[in-house]
């Protein structure tokens, strides 16, 4: 896997390189070389980034490394999945509109997760405005699983205990039970591994922090480590500096506190009270008391945001779209909703613009 750019560790940051138009949606790496950055692509194959493509309202068959915005409203309506995928390789679709049509997921001869379900199959009717999936192959069918738009190397499936490598999504098949799948060791500050069950098997495993307490989402609390099951189940973790929170990484490097490069986004202070966000930013804040927090005014097509908790406060905190926009609530499946409410520790969310939809898009 190529190295991300860890700002806090490197020289005289004017080293780094200027951005071309040709530049937007990737990240800094080393060169082959390994004496200096470029722009480049991270993750399991040179595809595995997801771009954000135009809203059809027609049949349509989503390209290898594409999320593809979708109006299922003429009713009917097929998303297919590309032909001849790689190792790795991933696309998308979110129906960025209100309608709650009914349409097709199809894997193109492929077998595709069906999460109402929780199998496999040629191909399954979906459901929902807002409805956003992500699939990537495991080298046999489509698994349902974020690719952190990039920045995570999908490992090959192993059925007995493992520590997963940091910046890895170890695939996993839990079916000869008592297994137990544990973080990386050491971790810095950003960093990040994930599990997928790739398998139909529903037989309990053990998710370990490795000596890191790591957030259980059935508890919402953060413990040495505790048992999962589910056919399909898929987890990913970001080191936050004391704890694994459950989240998916950004794009681009954050190399800390310090912030993202070009194209990244720049953390904030820690915010104790209500704010209005700003493009780019990173809003980190302390839910030791209850208020909102808001997106930004001004805004165009692909602008980014994030939200994160950085204590273990559980306030509630309500995150706001500004205006007529709407914003994608993780509660509901990344449906789109004025506004939404959480109390968990440590939450965490990024957001990309649709100017189609006026809706930011949880990535």
């Amino acid at each position: 896997m190529a190295e991300r750019a860890q700002y806090t560790n490197d020289p005289d940051p004017d080293t780094f390189p200027t951005p071309t138009a040709g530049d937007g949606g990737k990240a800094l790496v080393r060169n082959s070389a390994n004496d200096g950055w470029e722009f480049g692509e991270v993750g399991g194959s040179a595809s595995s980034g997801l771009t954000l493509t135009a809203q059809v309202a027609d049949d349509v068959t989503v390209a290898i490394g594409n999320k593809q915005l979708f109006d299922p409203s003429a009713g009917g309506l097929t998303v297919t999945g590309p032909a001849n995928p790689s190792f790795g390789d991933a696309w998308g679709v979110n129906n960025n509109t209100t309608s709650t049509a009914p349409f097709t997921i199809d894997g193109y001869g492929i077998d595709v997760y069906d999460p109402s379900t929780e199998t496999w199959v040629g191909s399954y009717s979906a459901i929902g405005a807002g409805i956003d999936l992500t699939y990537v192959y495991d080298g046999a069918q489509w698994i349902l699983s974020e690719v952190g738009n990039g920045e995570t190397d999908f490992v090959a499936q192993v059925a007995a205990d493992i520590t997963v490598t940091i910046g890895e999504k170890q695939l996993f098949d839990p079916s000869l039970g008592g297994l137990t799948v544990s973080a990386p060791l050491s971790p810095s500050f950003g960093d990040f591994w994930g599990v997928n069950n790739n398998t139909t098997s529903v037989t309990p495993f053990t998710i370990d922090g490795n000596g890191i307490d790591i957030y259980e989402p059935a508890t919402e609390t953060w413990v040495t480590d505790f048992s999962i099951f589910g056919a399909g189940a898929d987890l990913s973790y970001v080191y936050d500096g004391y704890q694994w929170i459950l989240s998916e990484p950004s794009n681009v490097s954050t190399g800390g506190d310090s912030g993202g490069g070009t194209g990244g986004l720049t953390v904030t202070d820690i915010k104790t009270g209500a704010y209005a966000a700003v493009v780019s930013e990173r809003v980190k804040y302390d839910a030791s008391s209850a208020y909102a927090l808001t997106t930004p005014a001004t805004r165009v097509e692909g602008d980014r945001i994030a939200f994160h908790s950085v204590t273990s406060g559980a306030f509630a905190i309500t995150i706001t779209a500004d205006g007529s926009d709407t914003v994608g609530d993780p509660y509901n499946f990344g449906i789109p909703a004025a506004s939404y409410v959480t109390t968990a520790p440590y939450f965490h969310v990024e957001y990309q613009f649709d100017s189609a939809s006026s809706a930011w898009l949880i990535l």
